[in-house]
């Protein structure tokens, strides 16, 4: 009996320490290949709430022309960190234009997120690079999108993901990766693993 015991826990650790491998692969292979918007509003208040949406038109807005036709991350990233001060600008003008006294503060970095969906595609929990905003003190209910590849720049709760940006994740990233983050696959092995990689960021994170 306690052979099968220590047979039984040495199988369970086996299954973790492969489970946890594979969902670190996946979401580190998913967050190599993207790059997210992340805006902070300055409370929960109303008013608050909705100056962080125009706030968030105004960004995404400046940055389209900039980044919408970009294939490359690496590109994207250095438009981003280069273009900083002018982000910070445009927030700060649409604050003011709305009678906010309080300011921005923008910056890239490296964030954790919950499990997001976008149009056709669905984001497992982790941490992904991202541009940053904070509104005021910061301490409001927060927006996202993706920057890169550009999916902020289609209706991402409603709409549906271009071919193109369709094929870039498909080249850039792994088979099973592309596959897990397909939000419409109703395949069940996809979704066990999907939930994997769910567990396994949630527990880390804790």
């Amino acid at each position: 009996m306690k052979k099968a015991a220590i047979y039984f826990i040495v199988f369970i650790c086996a299954l973790i320490i492969a489970g946890t491998s594979y969902a670190d692969n996946v979401q580190n292979d998913i967050a190599q290949n993207i790059i997210r918007l992340h805006i902070i509003a300055n409370s929960n208040d109303d008013v608050d709430q909705q100056v962080k949406l125009k706030v968030r038109d105004g960004v995404i807005a400046c940055m389209r022309e900039k980044t919408d036709s970009l294939t490359d991350k690496a590109d994207c990233e250095s438009i981003i960190s280069d273009n900083l001060d002018y982000i910070t600008d445009t927030a700060n003008r649409i604050l003011k234009e709305n009678g906010f006294n309080y300011e921005s503060a923008a910056y890239i970095g490296n964030f954790n997120f919950p499990t997001k969906r976008y149009a056709d595609f669905i984001l497992p929990p982790g941490n992904y690079e991202a541009l940053r905003i904070v509104l005021g003190d910061g301490n409001g209910k927060n927006w996202w999108c993706v920057m890169f590849p550009p999916l902020c720049f289609i209706d991402g709760e409603n709409g549906t993901v271009t071919q193109a940006y369709k094929n870039y994740l498909k080249e850039n990233l792994s088979s099973d990766s592309y596959e897990i983050i397909q939000a419409s696959d109703c395949n069940a092995d996809i979704q066990f693993k999907f939930k994997i990689i769910e567990l396994y960021q949630n527990m880390i994170k804790k």
